[in-house]
């Protein structure tokens, strides 16, 4: 997505790492969105996260903002995150955009700041942080990519319905079409965070179920690096979004 953004005397040596990171090899480029969605205006950012219920982002974060905060857990989360990946810009940008002599590349601004061509773009993309939270809640992103989506259906939807002899009105057709998008959205959320418990289970009381006197082993997360030399991992979709980490070999996943 950036790569017209690099300084073209450095662009034969990105675009060879970019060849090795779509290999698995794992070179930190700077920022990899995960989904680009192309409408009728242009590309949309859309990162796909998730959190889990914690004592920071619900109950003290709520008791923070009281009863008139508006901006709830998953906003809070989305705010994070959009952070972290301007911070991943700044820092490619410090190694990918830079004139022969080493100086940095200056476009524009960003939020007062000057930046180079990366970060700039990136604030002209229209971006959707669509996170789902410890309760089958969305973000305001979330909502805005449905809304958005549900615009984009709905006059082929209507078009179709009409072909067919379905005579209904083109708000009633909308509503519809965003009802199904709602509860496909909901029904892959709740089905990722029950298989997430179920695949933790273990950690409370390991493969074989429950001890007889109550207590059993924490075997506990595994890097990354140690999976990939040989342990089994509990890797199910909400553990991706959420960015949780790899599990030790032994856990019986048909079992549980």
């Amino acid at each position: 997505m950036f790569s017209d953004c690099v300084s073209p005397h450095l662009r034969r040596e990105y675009n060879e790492l970019v060849k090795k990171k779509r290999r698995g090899e794992g070179f930190k480029l700077g920022y990899f969105t995960d989904a680009l969605i192309t409408f009728g205006g242009g590309e949309a950012v859309v990162e796909f996260k998730a959190t889990d219920y914690t004592v920071t982002g619900y109950e003290r974060g709520c008791r923070a903002g009281g009863a008139a905060n508006d901006r709830i857990p998953v906003d809070r989360y989305a705010e994070v995150e959009n952070g972290k990946n301007v911070l991943k810009l700044k820092r490619a940008e410090a190694r990918w955009c830079v004139n022969v002599d080493g100086s940095p590349r200056i476009v524009g601004t960003y939020k007062g700041e000057p930046c180079g061509p990366m970060l700039l773009k990136y604030a002209q993309m229209k971006k959707y942080y669509v996170v789902m939270g410890a309760h089958g809640e969305l973000s305001k992103d979330g909502h805005a990519l449905i809304a958005r989506l549900t615009d984009e259906i709905t006059p082929e939807a209507v078009h179709q319905w009409r072909l067919e002899g379905e005579a209904g009105a083109r708000g009633e057709t909308r509503a519809i079409i965003k009802y199904l998008i709602r509860r496909r959205i909901a029904g892959a959320t709740f089905r990722a965070q029950a298989s997430h418990l179920l695949n933790r289970m273990a950690t409370f009381f390991g493969a074989n179920g429950p001890a007889e006197d109550g207590n059993a082993p924490r075997p506990g997360f595994r890097h990354r690096a140690e999976a990939e030399r040989g342990y089994d991992t509990f890797d199910d979709a909400y553990t991706r979004f959420a960015g949780r980490g790899a599990w030790e070999r032994g856990f019986d996943a048909e079992r549980l």
